[in-house]
């Protein structure tokens, strides 16, 4: 088990697949993992959390993901820091190319995150976890599904 940014925790399974070329998942919601499907799925699906750490996704021949109720408004707060800090810089490059009077006269926009804020959950509610496993389909070398799976396709 491999411990990623924004809670997100990883287990892979052996093999030399890029992560980009999935097209099968399972995922599962909820504190005791319900609501099981297999489906066709790509790069896209996948939730941002896991999107922008691509650079620490190993080749695999499977991927499963833990991934925490509250990873995209994490995901969120990172990308909002990241953009102010490009703003930031974006400033000191002007005033330094423009000198400090005329870049006190220009303003750059930073941009505003139009996201829905995020409320945790209240007693009654309890906060989900994501379960998702992601493979490259290969009729030479199927992943493994789990049995309650096949037994609810057949």
């Amino acid at each position: 088990m491999v411990s990623l940014d924004f809670g997100v925790q990883m287990e892979v399974e052996a093999g030399e697949d890029d992560i980009r070329s999935i097209n099968r998942g399972t995922s599962e919601t909820g504190v005791a993992f319900y609501t099981r499907t297999t489906r066709r799925m790509d790069w896209s699906d996948l939730p941002e959390a896991v999107r922008v750490q691509e650079d620490k996704l190993p080749k695999a021949r499977s991927w499963t993901f833990w991934i925490p109720a509250d990873a995209a408004e994490k995901v969120a707060a990172y990308n909002k820091q990241q953009e102010n800090a490009e703003a930031d810089k974006r400033a000191a490059l002007l005033k330094q190319l423009m000198g400090e009077q005329q870049a006190s006269r220009m303003k750059l926009p930073r941009h505003q995150n139009s996201r829905s804020r995020h409320t945790e959950p209240t007693d009654d509610e309890e906060a989900t976890m994501l379960k998702l496993k992601v493979w490259k389909d290969d009729p030479k070398s199927p992943v493994e599904t789990l049995p309650d799976v096949v037994s609810d396709m057949i």
